[in-house]
C-alpha cells in the first residue's frame, strides 16, 4: 500500500519490479511498471495512472482515478471490472480488456488485439482512435449515449446490449452484434456493414458505407424505426 498524498507522486518504474498486490490509498499521479501480473486494490489517485506490466492487470476493490489512465499489458489480458471511477481510459497494448465504470467513460488512444467490452453507467465516448481486433461491446444503459465515430476506428463487430443514441465510425468493414438502442444509430465506414445478431433501433438508423461498399442487415427480427 501506497499513501503519498494527493498532491504527491508515485513513480515506481523498474521494469523488473515484482508486486502481487497493489493499492494506493492517496496520491497525484501514479506510474507503476511490473514484470508479471499485477492486481489493484482499492486506490484513489488525484491525478493519472499509467501501469505497464508483463502479465495480466486485475483488480479486486474500486479504482478512482481524476486524470487520464494509460495501461500496456502486452500479449496479456485486463480485467477492471470492480466499480471504478476513470475519468479517460487508454489501452496502449492488450490482448482481452473489460473496463466497468460508475460514471461517463473517455476512450483514448488504444490498440487491443482480443475482445473490448466496456460497461458504463454514463456516456460512452472517445479521444483517440480506437483498434480492436475481436468483438467489441459497449454497454452505456438505455439512458446514456455511445459516440465512437472517429472515422480511423478499426473494429471487427460492435455490439450495443443498452445505449441511447449511438455512432460509430470505421475505417473499414463493420459486422454489428446484437443490440438494442432506445435513440438514434448512425454508422458510418469505408467498408461493408454487416450483422451478427438482432437490432433494434427506437429512433432513426443511419448507414454509409460509401459508394462502392455493401451493407447488409437482413435478418428477420431486426426492428427499426426508420432507415
Amino acid at each position: 500500500t501506497f499513501n503519498a498524498g494527493s498532491t504527491n507522486n508515485i513513480t515506481l518504474n523498474n521494469p523488473a519490479n515484482n508486486f502481487s498486490t497493489v493499492s494506493v490509498s492517496s496520491a497525484n499521479n501514479v506510474t507503476i511498471s511490473d514484470a508479471n501480473a499485477i492486481v489493484i486494490a482499492t486506490s484513489t489517485i488525484s491525478g493519472g495512472l499509467n501501469l505497464t506490466t508483463g502479465g495480466d492487470i486485475t483488480d479486486t476493490g474500486p479504482i478512482l482515478v481524476t486524470g487520464t489512465t494509460t495501461l500496456s499489458a502486452l500479449g496479456h489480458d485486463i480485467t477492471l471490472d470492480d466499480k471504478n471511477d476513470f475519468n479517460s481510459l487508454g489501452i496502449t497494448t492488450a490482448r482481452h480488456v473489460t473496463i466497468n465504470d460508475i460514471t461517463a467513460l473517455v476512450l483514448d488512444a488504444s490498440t487491443i488485439s482480443g475482445a473490448f467490452t466496456v460497461n458504463t453507467s454514463g456516456a460512452i465516448t472517445q479521444s483517440g482512435i480506437i483498434s480492436v481486433a475481436g468483438a467489441s461491446l459497449f454497454n452505456a444503459g438505455a439512458t446514456n449515449s455511445v459516440t465512437l465515430d472517429n472515422p480511423s476506428n478499426d473494429f471487427s463487430s460492435v455490439s450495443i446490449p443498452a445505449a441511447n443514441n449511438v455512432s460509430l465510425g470505421d475505417a473499414n468493414s463493420l459486422i454489428l452484434g446484437a443490440s438494442i438502442i432506445s435513440g438514434a444509430l448512425t454508422v458510418n465506414t469505408s467498408g461493408a456493414i454487416t450483422q451478427s445478431g438482432i437490432l433494434t433501433v427506437t429512433g432513426a438508423a443511419n448507414f454509409n458505407a460509401g459508394s462502392a461498399n455493401d451493407i447488409t442487415l437482413n435478418n428477420p427480427a431486426n426492428n427499426f424505426s426508420s432507415v
